[in-house]
């Protein structure tokens, strides 16, 4: 039998700084030694026009990355169980292909 690592207790907190937000547009890039999410907002002001506002870039490691990744995919796994398949939406899909095509050196 496995021996059991010991329980370690976990206390969170919180910053005075600490905010909630929402996002409906995700960008991720990478380097040799971190990724970094931004997260933001995007509008379709008029028809073939998207305007992302990001507001938040958050750099991890690449163990980070893995591990969130992880966590999301159980979570999603989770909530389509619970309440059935997630829909991409064709405006999220544009978001997403937008952010994938937005040269490097232009981002802020």
């Amino acid at each position: 039998m496995t021996p059991r690592a010991p329980e370690i207790a976990v206390e969170y907190k919180t910053t005075p700084e600490f905010k909630e937000t929402y996002a409906n547009h995700l960008g991720v890039k990478f380097t040799g030694y971190d990724f970094a999410i931004e997260l933001g907002m995007f509008e379709v002001p008029t028809p073939g026009k998207l305007v992302v506002t990001n507001y938040q870039r958050v750099f991890m490691s690449p163990a980070t990355a893995r591990s969130l990744l992880e966590v999301l995919a159980n979570m999603v796994n989770t909530f389509e169980q619970n309440h059935g398949p997630i829909k991409k939406t064709e405006v999220g899909k544009i978001s997403f292909d937008a952010a994938r095509n937005i040269p490097e050196g232009s981002r802020q």
